[in-house]
């Protein structure tokens, strides 16, 4: 077991994810929350999921994403819209850093039509019989 599956983190961290981390969710909610950086505090936007433990953070960008996702331009009606979060990375401070992204679920798989076998009612013509 891996330490972040015994002991979730509140919020989801792309440090914590493999490069190619993927996770369909519902979204459940999307609420302010209060944040203390130790100097100031302030409320950010935190998304929380169907059937997990951690949110998340939820900054401009993600907001932007998530809205272009769910067609909604207000978090109160992206409950029931699912997502695909995604690791990927970003410029930051100059340095290439992980980070936590948003899109559009894949389209699940179609299933393969059965092929229908034709019922031939009809007995075979025997062209080997004399008029």
């Amino acid at each position: 077991m891996r330490k972040n599956d015994a002991y979730p983190s509140k919020y989801f961290k792309a440090k914590d994810y493999a490069d190619d981390w993927t996770l369909t969710v519902e979204i459940e909610m999307a609420r302010l929350e209060p944040f203390d950086n130790g100097k100031s505090q302030s409320e950010k936007l935190v998304t929380y999921f169907r059937r997990q433990k951690s949110g998340l953070v939820t900054g401009p960008t993600l907001f932007d994403q998530i809205a272009d996702v769910t067609g909604e331009n207000d978090s109160d009606n992206w409950k029931g819209h699912r997502v695909t979060l995604f690791r990927d990375t970003t410029q930051f401070q100059g340095k290439d850093t992980p980070c936590i992204r948003v899109r559009a679920p894949d389209t699940p798989p179609k299933k393969p039509a059965k092929k229908s076998v034709p019922k031939d009612d009809k007995p075979e013509f025997d062209d080997s019989v004399e008029f």
